[in-house]
């Protein structure tokens, strides 16, 4: 027998949890466990209203966490602008994850999704017929140890030595340092076109790091007067995602941002943890990574959906 459940609000989503955290499909990354998907659904309701579908028999589990966004007819998966990787959350019976589908493919709605990390997801998402993206930089610790990366990119370790004959020093928190996130964040909403500009995002990112502080390592470059250089980054499984990267331009001829993502990254590799520096492939991250993880996108009209869902489309949605 097949049961649907359907979740419009964060507290709604919380007859979920036992079953999304069982799913090992869910271990993915950062962006696919429960607890970033509920604290996005409770921040930004108001621009995208959850419409989370799951649907559960002897045979399988699957959960869509999927959102409409307000003031259009388009669906996505939670996170607003912030996930840079999305999924589904499955387990079992493929057919399982198409009934669930077909609950979302009645809202006759176009669906985006940015983006599906790695072939194996592309390969999940087949029937979508997703494109490449972009490439995510990463360092596994099986290509490399923490002390073959020193020595190859030792540019950067003198560069290191140079801000501590300044009295620049390396300094580690946690996500409970909420002042300390805060104040990164709104440095970052001064950045021209910057997503943090919004202060709903900036606000997302605070209470994130507060929910789980013990995975969420900030590690920051910090003279006697000011903070030189910010790394914001989270820990999942054996996995530390270098999220947010924030430097004083002031200091810019010492490369700081560079500088500590090569110092976070050598001490992440002597603690046995892989390295990905998420979504974008800028020429400094490129240099350091041992391995390349291809990003695909997904844009399916709503006719799709319903194909996908294996249901006959109606007229006013193959005119969308």
């Amino acid at each position: 027998m097949l049961r649907i459940l359907r979740a419009h609000t964060a507290h709604e989503l919380d007859q979920l949890r036992s079953r999304w955290e069982s799913c090992k499909s869910a271990a993915g990354s950062v962006f696919q466990t429960f607890k970033w998907a509920q604290m996005a659904a409770m921040v930004f309701a108001a621009v995208e209203a959850p419409l989370v579908v799951a649907a559960e028999s002897d045979a399988g589990f699957a959960i869509i966490p999927a959102a409409l966004c307000t003031g259009t007819r388009a669906m996505g998966l939670l996170g607003e602008t912030l996930f840079d990787y999305r999924n589904v959350i499955h387990s079992g019976d493929r057919n399982v994850l198409r009934r669930a589908w077909s609950e979302l493919a009645l809202l006759e709605a176009p669906l985006g999704v940015t983006a599906l990390r790695g072939e194996r997801e592309r390969e999940e998402w087949g029937e979508f017929a997703p494109e490449f993206f972009c490439n995510a930089p990463a360092v596994r610790c099986r290509d490399i140890s923490s002390e073959q990366f020193l020595v190859a990119h030792n540019r950067l370790g003198r560069q290191s030595r140079r801000l501590r004959k300044l009295g620049v020093a390396l300094r580690h928190h946690d996500g409970s340092d909420s002042r300390l996130i805060s104040w990164i964040y709104e440095q970052k909403g001064t950045q021209e076109g910057s997503v943090f500009a919004e202060a709903r995002r900036r606000e997302f990112m605070v209470r994130i790091c507060a929910a789980a502080p013990a995975a969420c390592d900030v590690f920051t470059y910090e003279s006697e007067t000011e903070c030189v250089a910010a790394l914001v980054t989270f820990r999942h499984e054996a996995t530390r995602h270098f999220y947010t990267v924030y430097f004083n331009p002031v200091w810019a001829q010492y490369s700081p941002g560079q500088v500590l993502v090569y110092e976070a990254t050598a001490a992440s590799l002597a603690e046995g943890l892989d390295c990905d520096y998420m979504t974008g492939e800028y020429p400094y991250k490129n240099r350091l990574a041992t391995h390349m993880v291809p990003l695909f996108k997904v844009q399916a009209s709503a006719e799709r959906i319903a194909e996908v869902a294996g249901l006959r489309v109606s007229p006013a949605a193959q005119a969308a």
